[in-house]
């Protein structure tokens, strides 16, 4: 992964992360077990299985959030569900 700020890392957790959190926008990704051709689970590898994100704005002095978006990977792992 690259940080806004540049910085390149890996990271293998699983789970469910903040990947930007602030005032005006947030999102959201799920890390799951990464697998092989074989459709085998990897032993520490992850991969993003969804991601989820929404933004804050100011109309007419009134703060709102946008629709939220949601994308994830099938079970089957070969297509998205939005």
């Amino acid at each position: 992964m690259q940080t806004l700020d540049g910085h390149q890392f890996t990271f293998n957790g699983q789970g469910e992360y903040w990947m930007v959190k602030s005032e005006t926008f947030e999102l959201q990704a799920r890390l799951v077990r990464a697998w092989n051709a074989l459709d085998e689970p990897s032993v520490t590898g992850t991969v993003f299985g969804a991601v989820a994100g929404r933004a804050w704005y100011t109309e007419a002095n009134t703060t709102a959030a946008s629709s939220r978006v949601h994308v994830a990977m099938s079970a089957d792992r070969t297509s998205t569900r939005l």
